[in-house]
């Protein structure tokens, strides 16, 4: 796939199930290539994969609740996108991306293993689990990996290397992701203007579903489709499986083709 066929206008609906098919074709060429894969290196592999999976998901959510009324609820879930794209940075730009890839998938773990309100024994089975997964990294990676489950909790999977999300959407994020990391971030903390400005009506007093949906919930689902192709792109980045060069401009020029309503619906009775 060398370059799009696209119509001239395209809508939100389907520039949203285009970003599932980008990712799902992506996903096809990375396994077709996987042959080629360092072995070493299965490990950020098999992270990015989980962090497109979860996106994939996050995405479809945003779908739904968008075309049912619900775009100020669906905002959040656009914010979650961008932090596993948050994610997919920690481990591609770190000093050591194996080990950054074996600290995302075990976080969770370590927490679960010193959290003493869970039985005895399934923590001494989080503890084995963790010690066969050690066995499975690269020799040169074992000891700053028994390291990193010795060291203390932080707030985020990434604190050994960056403090907080924002500091990885500054040193690496776009401007445009800046921008839309503080957008949905204050959205998804439940910011009274933000949680407003991504629905229609935006002060309507009334609980029921926003439809049709116009501008403003289109715009979220827009977001949410953007978000998408660009952690694919970023998934590239590391597999270089040629998106990067060749498909990642060309899903860029698409958004200039994308029709957005022009009024914001009034109410329907």
């Amino acid at each position: 796939m060398s370059q799009f066929n696209a119509p001239e206008q395209i809508s939100v609906e389907e520039m949203h199930e285009f970003a599932m098919f980008v990712a799902d074709l992506y996903q096809q060429k990375s396994a077709n290539n996987g042959q080629d894969r360092d072995g070493a290196n299965d490990i950020v592999r098999a992270a990015l994969i989980a962090m497109l999976h979860d996106a994939v998901l996050a995405h479809r959510a945003v779908g739904v609740l968008v075309q049912s009324g619900w775009s100020s609820s669906a905002a959040p879930l656009v914010r979650t996108i961008l932090d596993v794209t948050i994610s997919a940075l920690a481990v591609i730009k770190s000093q050591n991306p194996r080990l950054a890839a074996f600290r995302y998938f075990h976080a969770g773990y370590r927490k679960f293993e010193r959290d003493k309100k869970h039985p005895k024994e399934e923590r001494s089975g989080t503890r084995a689990l963790l010690r066969a997964r050690i066995s499975l990294l690269d020799p040169a990676d074992r000891p700053e990996a028994m390291k990193y489950l010795r060291a203390k909790e932080r707030g985020y999977w990434f604190g050994d290397e960056w403090p907080t999300p924002a500091k990885i959407v500054e040193e690496f994020g776009s401007e445009y992701m800046q921008l839309k990391y503080r957008e949905y971030s204050a959205a998804a903390h439940g910011g009274f203007l933000a949680s407003r400005t991504m629905r229609d009506r935006s002060f309507d007093s009334d609980i029921n579903p926003r439809l049709p949906i116009g501008r403003f919930a289109a715009v979220v689902s827009l977001e949410s489709s953007r978000s998408l192709l660009e952690l694919v792109c970023l998934r590239d980045q590391w597999e270089k499986s040629g998106f990067t060069t060749e498909i990642c401009p060309q899903l860029r020029e698409l958004y200039s083709r994308v029709v957005l309503p022009n009024v914001v619906p009034s109410k329907e009775w």
